[in-house]
């Protein structure tokens, strides 16, 4: 399980009922950012709790009715508005990296299975 940082969601609504299990590592990519932090392959990744509206969306762009440039772009924007800077760029260096074995194929929807949990998580604790 990722460890959260809940007292910096950003969400109240959504996102106030995440789990308590504040984050205790020590912060290394993007110092300072203002949402969730995860524990991914080793790294504290800094990363943002997606609302509904953008799992409706992401959901929505997922279709088999709609074109595969659209679903890339898509997943793009979302791995992007929900991923920090910093976060973002260690993701991917390791994921090219031939010398990384933590990353497969799979990790990338590993890390957004990671992520889209964030706010699961709080809406099934609403109940």
């Amino acid at each position: 399980m990722p460890k959260i940082d809940a007292k910096t969601a950003d969400t109240p609504d959504e996102t106030e009922n995440l789990p308590a299990e504040v984050n205790d590592i020590e912060e290394d990519l993007d110092p300072g950012w203002a949402h969730q932090r995860i524990t991914f392959a080793g790294d504290n990744l800094a990363v943002r709790a997606p609302t509904t509206q953008a799992l409706t969306g992401f959901s929505l762009a997922s279709s088999k009715y709609v074109d595969n440039q659209v679903k890339n772009d898509m997943t793009g924007l979302f791995i992007v508005e929900h991923i920090a800077p910093e976060s973002y760029g260690r993701v991917m260096q390791r994921l090219m990296s031939g010398d990384d074995a933590d990353y497969t194929t799979d990790t990338v929807g590993e890390l957004m299975r990671d992520i889209v949990m964030l706010t699961t998580r709080a809406v099934t604790t609403e109940d």
